[in-house]
């Protein structure tokens, strides 16, 4: 644009001159002439540029020129006049000023533009706009990414301008390399290519020394350093500090003791290497009895442990870490739980009876077995020995050891169930713990009958006296046996012996009553034996005696002997004189007449 305000300015002028030399020299022919001129930049001021008089056929004494004193051409050129001579005012810079034109015209007539070239040099290195540019580069990025940099610039032009890039200082060149292309008007683009993947967890700085040189002879060069930082992402998983971890733990450790801790490193950065924990309980410990905090990675016990349920544990605990997408890794946890001795001995008794209940015939010999008894302990080792002792029991029982956690309860007396039908027996198990612990199981042994008891009678005779007008089924007295046995060898049958038609027993309850009328006049006492047998077996019978003394009632009329009395008597008989005697049955009966 300044350009193209130069020449309308000189345009301007040339037509000025043209027309004062139209005023003085009409006579004159009119001559344009272009005068081309040229001269290497940065030469000391007073260097002769050219001489405007080549410009023209024709000689002459002076010439007008079209720039004004205070004009660029009159800054940096020397113009002689007179004489035509052009030199440089100042050392003259391509880079400020690539040429001058302007218009000089003679006396004459004649008219000479001149254009005078500054010709470049090479008095200009490449230079980047920073020394120094930071690059982050993504350590997934593939090989043959592009990283843009800012070109270097350089004044001079064409061949002296910028010509290309290389590395020069690298720690590690063959990761990198530089390509350039022009993108015209001397402007180059510049791009810095990965030729390799980059770890950052192996090296996460990198430095080089990009020089930029250009075509001069011997070429300038400029340099860029270009630190690249490499940024971490997540492509490493957790990583255990041991593939297996074993841990062992009471089983009386309270809840939220600690266990173990296991520990994973992640070489990422950031959230790609925060590593937090976790228990995959898919088929181990569904129940929690363990618990990991996620960051520490310390497992503790989460509820109460007992080894007797489970003295092991294999957890399966995974790391992973924070990133947008996540890796993980495993490991596996063994815990051992250790006894305590926590646990009393256990007592099992087995009664040898019949029906299984604890019971014993009174009739058992010394030394028959009663029951089997074992012992057992969840514990271990001294705390999983037993001894067993027995208590009570009357001095009739005692205890026989067959093996470790085996014993017999054996008769060790002679055994009456009518003195003592139940006998408590206290069995007591203890085991060699430190303290050791006990355990008791009573039992109440019961005697089981046997008929070895007679039935009693609660008395040897029984006496009662009745009157003979009794009805017919009356109740006379009742008679009481008991039998010391029980069950079926207690119940008692009643029976009268020898059987009398008179009198009746009822078999269970033992009431005699009347089976027929009774009379004085016919038996005035009854004598008989009532038996009483148990039901064992054999069957065993007692008996006692009962009198039945009948007492008479006025049921009989008086009956003479005869039905008609002859007696004759003397007259004068004295009074008192006794003539006749009547009977009635066995009663005599007088009368005076």
């Amino acid at each position: 644009m300044l350009k193209a305000f130069n020449i309308r300015r000189h345009a301007a002028l040339f037509c000025h001159l043209l027309a004062v030399c139209l005023l003085c020299q009409k006579s004159y022919a009119q001559h344009v002439y272009n005068l081309s001129l040229s001269i290497e930049e940065g030469l000391p001021a007073g260097t002769i540029v050219g001489d405007i008089r080549t410009g023209v056929h024709t000689p002459n004494r002076g010439f007008f020129i079209s720039e004004s004193k205070d004009s660029y051409v009159f800054k940096d050129l020397e113009i002689n006049a007179d004489t035509g001579i052009i030199s440089t005012a100042v050392v003259l810079d391509r880079e400020r000023r690539d040429q001058y034109e302007f218009v000089a015209a003679t006396l004459t007539g004649e008219v000479i533009k001149i254009q005078i070239v500054v010709i470049d040099v090479n008095d200009h290195v490449p230079v980047f706009s920073a020394d120094k540019v930071e690059l982050t580069v993504s350590e997934l990025s593939p090989p043959g990414t592009r990283y843009e940099l800012e070109a270097a610039v350089d004044e001079d032009e064409g061949q002296l301008g910028t010509q290309g890039y290389r590395i020069i200082q690298s720690d590690m060149a063959e990761l990198f390399k530089v390509e350039y292309r022009n993108g015209g008007r001397n402007i180059w683009n510049l791009d810095l290519i990965l030729t390799k993947r980059l770890d950052r967890e192996e090296r996460d700085c990198y430095s080089l020394t990009i020089e930029a040189f250009d075509g001069g002879i011997p070429p300038e060069t400029g340099r860029l350093q270009v630190k690249i930082n490499v940024s971490d992402e997540n492509d490493n998983p957790p990583v255990f500090n041991q593939t297996e971890y074993q841990a062992l733990v009471w089983e009386d450790a309270l809840v939220m003791s600690s266990v173990c801790q296991v520990h994973a490193t992640d070489l990422d950065l950031g959230d790609n290497g925060l590593v937090t924990y976790e228990i995959i309980r898919r088929q181990n410990d569904q129940n929690e009895f363990f618990i990991i905090n996620k960051t520490s990675g310390i497992i503790q016990v989460n509820k109460t442990l007992d080894y007797e349920t489970q003295a092991f544990y294999e957890l399966i605990v995974r790391a992973r870490d924070s990133g947008a997408q996540p890796e993980y890794s495993s490991t596996y946890v063994t815990v051992r739980v250790l006894d305590i001795n926590d646990n009393r001995p256990n007592i099992d008794v087995m009664f040898l009876s019949e029906t299984g209940e604890p019971e014993v015939s009174e009739r058992a010999e010394i030394g028959e077995y009663v029951a089997r008894i074992s012992v057992s302990d969840s514990d271990l080792g001294e705390a999983g020995r037993i001894r067993v002792t027995l208590e009570g029991g009357d001095g009739k029982f005692t205890l026989k050891q067959i093996d470790d956690f085996l014993y017999a309860l054996c008769v060790d007396s002679k055994l009456d169930r009518e003195k003592e039908e139940f006998h408590e027996v206290i069995l007591v198990a203890s085991d060699f713990g430190s303290p050791p612990l006990t355990s008791q199981t009573t039992l109440l042994v019961k005697l089981i009958d046997t008929n070895d008891c007679r039935p009693v009678f609660d008395q040897e005779e029984y006496t009662v006296t009745v009157s003979e007008d009794i009805p017919q089924g009356s109740s006379l007295l009742s008679v009481q046996a008991s039998d010391l046995d029980s069950g079926v060898n207690a119940a008692i049958l009643y029976s009268i012996f020898p059987s009398n038609h008179l009198v009746h027993i009822d078999p269970g309850t033992g009431l005699i009553t009347t089976a027929a009328r009774l009379d004085y006049e016919r038996e005035t006492e009854m004598h008989f034996l009532v038996v009483s047998v148990d039901h064992g077996t054999p069957a065993l019978t007692s008996t006692a005696t009962v009198i039945i003394r009948v007492n008479d009632i006025n049921d009989n009329k008086p009956v003479f002997k005869q039905q008609l009395y002859n007696v004759s008597i003397p007259e004068h008989t004295q009074i008192g004189d006794c003539f006749l005697q009547v009977c009635l049955l066995v009663l005599c009966v007088c009368a005076d007449v």
